[in-house]
């Protein structure tokens, strides 16, 4: 809509409509039919589309029409897309393979609040560095200026996840039947654990219980005073077997000056068997098997431990208290105060004491005792040739017959056991060892 300029003498001036001037003479403007009756019809079809019927003594029907016009939800052909408006700084519902939906406030500045630098929620980004490149998926990214946070995505099955951590919502996590904050097991509502001290594990005090039960639960019991085939005032652990009619006990007696280790089992009609105590160098050192003083034949050429050679040695009374207290000066008082001599066995065989018995009577322990061979006297056999030097010969009955007999310098053999072998000492067969005593 216009001004008629296209009219011919329409007599507009500049433009626009002028009135008639009766002091030049000029005369106004003329308002064409065609004009006017197009302004009016335009301005007709205004109040129809607004459902306005025209009234010639109303001068506020456009204004009304207007108002009904410009009602937003009266409109009539209205756009439906961002781009119909014109729109292009605004999140497009669903997603295009050109654009990628971008919350940012990248040009905030720091004015010391924390508030400042790139403040950034993006859905379906990656972020390298500062530059931004866009690849589909389900995912948000939280930075704050250069530093990158986590990722909420969504896995492959559907679930929400933090920095690949599920997220539990009420959709996959009901908290109605868990528990509450506890200290304990029954606090939770376990049923199938130990307690500190159940049984006696993780505490310093095992309980009591009656430990000659076979069938007693594995674990660390003590049992003081009273009627029992173990032993009173022991702290013990049950073993159970595969079997539960049989197990076994190590226990520890308590209150003594040395450690007594106690065991038993089951026989094979699953009762205890005896309480054995079990040795060790507290109470048996393998040194002390034999007492000090013990004689040993030994077959090597040096002695074992905790012996020394018999070859009459002076030894020291305090390095050797134990041996000295049990054989004294017997075999000798060495320097007479601090050292004493030791057996001299070499060479020699052992002899039991007499001890009163009368088969080697006068003797006393430790002395030495010669060679000796028992009183005999010999007679000629019969048919015997006698030669030699001469010399008297009882006959019968003790009366010196006169005859010569001869001597020889030789061994007499009885012609079938060979020559007899001869030394200085009268002794049997024998071999020889390494004589030491236990110190």
């Amino acid at each position: 809509m216009d001004y008629p300029k296209s009219v011919p003498s329409v007599g507009l001036v500049n433009g626009k409509f002028v009135d008639e001037n009766p002091v030049t003479g000029t005369p106004g403007s003329l308002i064409p039919a065609a004009w006017g009756n197009g302004v009016t019809q335009e301005i007709l079809n205004v109040l129809a589309a607004a459902g306005i019927v025209p009234d010639e003594a109303k001068t506020d029907q456009l204004a009304q029409a207007l108002s009904v016009l410009s009602d937003w939800l009266k409109l009539k052909n209205k756009p439906t897309t961002l781009a119909g408006y014109g729109i292009t700084d605004a999140l497009l519902v669903g997603r295009t393979t050109d654009q990628r939906p971008s919350l940012s406030a990248s040009d905030l500045t720091d004015t010391g609040n924390g508030l400042g630098g790139a403040l950034e929620i993006r859905e379906a980004q990656q972020v390298e560095s500062k530059k931004l490149t866009f690849e589909y998926a389900p995912k948000i990214m939280f930075h704050w200026k250069d530093r990158w946070a986590k990722a909420l995505a969504m896995d492959a099955n559907g679930e929400m996840v933090w920095a690949g951590q599920k997220v539990w919502t009420a959709a996959n996590l009901d908290l109605t039947n868990k528990a509450d904050k506890a200290t304990t097991l029954a606090g939770y509502g376990i049923t199938d654990a130990l307690a500190v001290g159940q049984y006696g594990l993780g505490g310093n005090i095992a309980p009591k219980a009656s430990i000659d039960t076979v069938g007693l639960p594995g674990g660390f019991y003590s049992y003081l005073d009273g009627n029992t085939s173990f032993a009173n005032y022991v702290g013990l652990v049950n073993i159970p077997y595969s079997a539960g009619s049989h197990a076994g006990q190590l226990g520890f007696q308590q209150g003594n000056l040395d450690a007594v280790v106690l065991v038993r089992g089951c026989d094979p009609n699953g009762k205890w068997t005896p309480t054995r105590q079990l040795w060790h160098d507290g109470n048996l050192k393998p040194g002390d098997m034999f007492p000090a003083g013990t004689t040993i034949q030994y077959a090597g050429p040096y002695p074992p431990a905790g012996f020394l050679k018999e070859n009459g040695a002076e030894v020291s009374r305090t390095v050797y208290a134990r041996l000295f207290a049990a054989i004294g000066t017997i075999y000798g008082a060495g320097d007479g105060s601090t050292t004493f001599n030791l057996p001299d066995s070499r060479g020699e065989f052992i002899r039991g004491v007499d001890d009163g018995r009368g088969v080697d009577p006068q003797r006393v322990l430790g002395s030495l005792q010669l060679d000796a061979m028992q009183g005999h006297w010999h007679g000629p056999r019969p048919g015997t040739t006698l030669n030699g030097s001469p010399g008297s010969w009882n006959g019968s009955n003790g009366t010196n017959g006169g005859y010569n007999i001869g001597s020889t310098g030789d061994p007499v053999t009885n012609g079938v056991n060979g020559a007899p072998r001869t030394g200085n000492e009268t002794r049997p067969r024998n071999t020889s060892r390494l004589m030491c005593i236990k110190y």
